[in-house]
Order: structure tokens, then C-alpha cells, then sequence
């Protein structure tokens, strides 16, 4: 009291200069005398007001220890926070002291449910309103009530500690609720930060997911595995992007469900509806998975009728993925590329589908390894008389496509000798295929195209007559512009 009637008549620096070394001087001594240092440096921040910010780094974790000691008295508690409330409503320093000292918030609610002095219960809900509170979005599964309640029993060690993700103990401590009182596939990883508290929105989906995936481990209740997949899924789609958290859980169980599955149409069903929803919700966070999916894909690829979902799987993980999906394709391309062969391709809807997917993955960058192997064997599907004219337009297009990568330079006299035969030989509707595809070859060579320019000039000129003029006006103008480049130089 003598302390705070000084600091009231002379504030400022007179008032905060004997704060270091008191309270370095309250740290090391008993609570008996450390106990009057602190409540008079609480006066003191209540007349220095601002001035004491630079001084609460030493002086809140010295009160925030008291709080937790058990073995301190109810009247000295009552000191510690009434001193913290004081330092706070003095200078301001709100909500942030939850984020800083992430063991404050749980001492304080400690001290509110077992506190037996009403007198220092009350001074503790004072000061939890002086402190202000955090966004109860961002702390969901902070339970004020939880643990035994009013005069009930001290909360475990583990809940103690529960504070919400936004800033107190991190996402180690997120789950902590939901795994003490779920068993199931997941309640170890509930440990982690999967699933949330009660109050988390993702709480009911967690014990839900537990228990669907419980049915998927047991061999007993193959007959339900198809539908435990889709009740996984439909909550994932409610989800989100929020699913995530469940996917190291849910993927290889699925996969290893699929794989063992007695019916195809289990793997048809997987593929073709559960496993591309995941991937289109997830999206690239599907990449730690990738490689597990695609072993699974090349065991399944020797059933013809799930060929066409697999490309369509692989349509998906290229659009999720980017040039990511690369490596993961080496020992892909060549089991695609079955397809292409001219006797496959005397029937365009056993083709279309891989054309379709090479062009997909030649446009998210995914071939530009493959370039040799590939163009060989779409050039081998230059045959008018053997192949459908759909399929011929297709595979240009295809060859459009990789003409716009840097890489066939390498490959350039592959891509123009059988497209020169094939101009040679052609329907009219393919001239116009063909004069886009020299457009974009021209486009990326550069000066490098005049080495071809008599050849690439002669495949124009064969496709001169066709209907749409654009492609070959197009391509005059390209070539024009190249040349007076190279002249000006």
C-alpha cells in the first residue's frame, strides 16, 4: 500500500524503476513475503498503467506459477490473481497472454472449478473477464464445465492441457478429448489432431468414420465393405477439405479393401465414383498417396472392364497433381500405351478413352519423359486406311499438344516424316488438324524451324485446300514473322 501511494503522487519511470529487482526479488522468496512484493507491484500497474508493459514478460510467469502451484494457500492464489488482473487492466494486455503463456488458460480454469474459497473464485472470473476472451471459433474444444465440475475433482493431466488450436498448445493437444473416450480405428490418431473436442464440428464425423472403418477391418463383413466405403465418402464430401486429417486412416484401408474384394464391381464402384470424388475434394493434398494408388491401379489393370476407370483416375490425379504425377508414371505410360497400336484402334471407343488421357497428362505437363515412346506410338496410328478418321484427329490433337513443349526439339524430324506421309494420304477434314499442329511446332522451335522449313512448307502446302482457312492463315503469318526476324538480325 505504501508502494502504490508513492507510484500515485510520482508515475513513470520513478514509479517502474524498482520493478526488476523486485520482482526478481519476489521469485526467490517464500510466498509469505514474495506474496506482499507481488500484490504491491499489482497496485503499482494499477497507477503506472502503461508503463509496466515491458516489465510483464518477468513478472506474468512468476504469478502464472503461483496459479499452478497446489500447495499455495487459497488467500495467496486470491493474491496471484487479483496482481494479474491488475497488471492486465492496466495495461491492456488482453487475449494475447492466453497465446504466450499457453498454460495460463487451463491454471485459471483449475483454479475456478477447484477452488474451495468462493472469495478467490469469484477474483478468478473477474480477471477471466479482465483478460477478454479468444474467438470460440478458434478454440472449440475448450470445455469451461468440463472434468468434475463445481468443487469436483482436479481435471487429468492430459485435459489440463486441452486449449484450443488457435495459438495456446498447438494441435498435439487437439484430439485429447476424443481419444480418451473413443476405441476404434481412430482413436489414436484422435491423439494428433484428428477429430476435434465435443465441441468440434468434426467431432461426430470422427466417431462415425471409426466406426465405419471398424467394419472395413473385419474380414466377416466383406458384403458391407461397399457400403461402408460409400458412407466414408458421403461424409467426406460433407467435410470437405477438412477430410484430409482422415485420409492416412482411409486410403490404405480402402485400397486394401478393394484389393481383396472376391467382385470386380467393388473395384469398378471404387474407382470409378469413390476414389475420384476423394481426389477431387482433396486435391493436391492427395500427393502423399499418389503411389500407393497407382500400385493399386496397375494390379487392377489387367481386368479390361476397369481400364476405363483407371484412365479416368488418372485424368484426376494429373489435374490434382500437375507435373507432380511424373514419376509416378514410368511404369504407367507403357501399359497405356497398349491401346495405341493400330489393330486396338480399328475401334475408336476402345481408343478414345487413352487419347483422351494422354492428352489430359500431355497438358498438365506429365509426358515430357515419355516423349520418344509416345510419339512413336501415335505416329503408328498414321494409317487412313487402317484407322478411324475420329482417331487420326485425336492423335494429332494429342500431337498438337506435345509440340508445344520445349523437349521436341529432340524429336522433331519423328513428329514431321510420318506427318508428311500422312498429309500425303489423308481426308480433307484432317488438314486442319495437321496445319495446328505445325502452327504450335513452329512456335516452339523458333529460328530452329527453318532447318525443316522445305518439309514443314511441303506438309502446308498438302493441306492447303481444307475447308477452315484459319489454321493455314495462321501459319503463313507465323512463318512470315519468323522469317523477317531472322533477317532484321
Amino acid at each position: 500500500s505504501a508502494a502504490a501511494a508513492a507510484a500515485s503522487s510520482s508515475t513513470g519511470p520513478t514509479a517502474t524503476s524498482s520493478i526488476p529487482s523486485s520482482s526478481s526479488f519476489a521469485s526467490g522468496l517464500s510466498w509469505g513475503t514474495g506474496g506482499h512484493i507481488i500484490s504491491a507491484i499489482g497496485q503499482l500497474a494499477s497507477v503506472a498503467m502503461g508503463d509496466f508493459t515491458h516489465h510483464l514478460d518477468r513478472l506474468l510467469p512468476i504469478i502464472i506459477d503461483a496459479l499452478e502451484d497446489e500447495a499455495i494457500s487459497s488467500a495467496r492464489r486470491m493474491v496471484a490473481v487479483r496482481t494479474l488482473g491488475q497488471l492486465v487492466q492496466g495495461t491492456a494486455y488482453v487475449i494475447q497472454p492466453y497465446e504466450k503463456y499457453p498454460s495460463l488458460l487451463p491454471a485459471m480454469l483449475a483454479a475456478a472449478r477447484n477452488e474451495h474459497n468462493w472469495a478467490t473464485r469469484r477474483e478468478v472470473i473477474r480477471t477471466l473477464g479482465i483478460l477478454g476472451a479468444r474467438d470460440p471459433l478458434l478454440c472449440k474444444d475448450i470445455d469451461l464445465l468440463g472434468g468434475g465440475g463445481t468443487g469436483g475433482p482436479p481435471r487429468d493431466k492430459v485435459g489440463s492441457k486441452r486449449v484450443c488450436d488457435g495459438g495456446f498448445a498447438g494441435a498435439d493437444a487437439k484430439g485429447a478429448l476424443l481419444g480418451g473416450v473413443m476405441e476404434g480405428p481412430l482413436g489414436a490418431s484422435s491423439k494428433s489432431g484428428v477429430g476435434g473436442g465435443l465441441g468440434s464440428e468434426s467431432f461426430y464425423a470422427t466417431r462415425a468414420i471409426s466406426a465405419l472403418l471398424t467394419i472395413l477391418k473385419s474380414p466377416s463383413l466383406t458384403e458391407h465393405h461397399a457400403t461402408a466405403i460409400q458412407a466414408v465418402m458421403f461424409i467426406f464430401q460433407s467435410l470437405g477439405r477438412k477430410c484430409v486429417t482422415f485420409l492416412p486412416q482411409t486410403i490404405p484401408l480402402f485400397l486394401k479393401v478393394t484389393q481383396a474384394a472376391p467382385d470386380s464391381k467393388v473395384r469398378e464402384g471404387f474407382l470409378d465414383s469413390q476414389l475420384n470424388k476423394l481426389i477431387r475434394i482433396v486435391g493436391s493434398r492427395i500427393e502423399a498417396f499418389a503411389r500407393p494408388i497407382l500400385n493399386a491401379v496397375e494390379q487392377f489393370w489387367a481386368t479390361k472392364r476397369l481400364q476405363p476407370h483407371i484412365l479416368v483416375l488418372l485424368e484426376d490425379l494429373s489435374h490434382a497433381l500437375g507435373p507432380k504425377l511424373t514419376p509416378h508414371l514410368t511404369t504407367l505410360i507403357p501399359l497405356i500405351l497398349e491401346g495405341l497400336n493400330p489393330d486396338a484402334s480399328a475401334s475408336k471407343e476402345g481408343s478414345f478413352p487413352t487419347m483422351r488421357t494422354l492428352e489430359t497428362l500431355a497438358s498438365n505437363g506429365n509426358l515430357t519423359p515419355f516423349l520418344s515412346t509416345i510419339i512413336s506410338s501415335l505416329t503408328g496410328l498414321f494409317d487412313p486406311q487402317r484407322v478411324p478418321l475420329a482417331v487420326l484427329q485425336r492423335a494429332v490433337s494429342v500431337l498438337n499438344v506435345l509440340c508445344s513443349f520445349s523437349e521436341i526439339q529432340d524429336h522433331t524430324a519423328r513428329v514431321l516424316q510420318p506427318m508428311a506421309r500422312l498429309a500425303s494420304s489423308c481426308p480433307l477434314p484432317l488438314h486442319a488438324n495437321i496445319l495446328r499442329a505445325l502452327c504450335t511446332l513452329v512456335q516452339t522451335l523458333g529460328r530452329g524451324f527453318l532447318v525443316y522449313a522445305p518439309l514443314v512448307t511441303g506438309i502446308a502446302a498438302k493441306c492447303a485446300d481444307c475447308k477452315d482457312k484459319r489454321p493455314l492463315r495462321r501459319y503463313r503469318v507465323l512463318v512470315a514473322s519468323l522469317l523477317r526476324q531472322v533477317q532484321a538480325r
